[in-house]
């Protein structure tokens, strides 16, 4: 089941450069990027990392 997710997973990545990106972190595969790209209102709303990891917890 987790192999079919992940492949479904990368053919979305491939189409969408905003999910693609966090992949480039150590630790980050298709899963947790999709996961960010659907909880994330806005990226951009985050200035640096460390205000997005205290809006994560």
């Amino acid at each position: 089941m987790k192999a079919s997710i992940e492949r479904l997973d990368r053919k979305s990545l491939r189409k969408d450069d905003g999910a693609r990106r966090p992949t480039a972190v150590p630790g980050v595969g298709p899963i947790i990027a999709a996961t960010i790209r659907a909880t994330v209102p806005d990226p951009a709303g985050f200035r640096t990392c460390r205000d997005f990891a205290a809006w994560i917890g």
